[in-house]
């Protein structure tokens, strides 16, 4: 599956270190879902909405724990000028197909944040 800016043999190379023993701690991929797990029973206000947004128009296929980690600090990156973590939060997502560059989605992303800081809460 397409990831920006990640290969498929690095992808691969990762998954086998982890499932051979081999795997490093501080090499922790975005990406990847054994690095960040999905931690069961945290809620964040907005990322159920934001998820549905960008898998319907941008064919997003999964995201991992710090897809989530950094949604939810979003708006504090976004309101001090940073954009690095709105690249590092499109980087965790696996995407079915990439649609457009990743900077025209991070622009996306920045700008609906910017403009409305709670639309992905309010917008189904």
């Amino acid at each position: 599956m397409p990831h920006y800016f990640n290969f498929d043999a690095e992808i691969n190379r990762h998954c086998r270190e982890h499932y051979s023993g081999r795997y490093i701690e501080n090499k922790r991929l975005l990406y990847c879902k054994l690095c960040y797990p999905i931690l069961q029973g945290s809620f964040i206000p907005g990322f159920t909405n934001f998820w549905y947004w960008i898998r319907d128009r941008y064919a997003a296929r999964t995201y991992t724990g710090f897809t989530r980690i950094a949604f939810e600090q979003l708006n504090n990156s976004i309101n001090s000028g940073d954009t690095a973590l709105t690249n590092q939060l499109i980087f965790s997502i696996t995407f079915n197909r990439l649609v457009i560059s990743v900077g025209k989605t991070t622009y996306v992303v920045n700008f609906i944040k910017l403009i409305d800081s709670d639309v992905f809460t309010l917008v189904k």
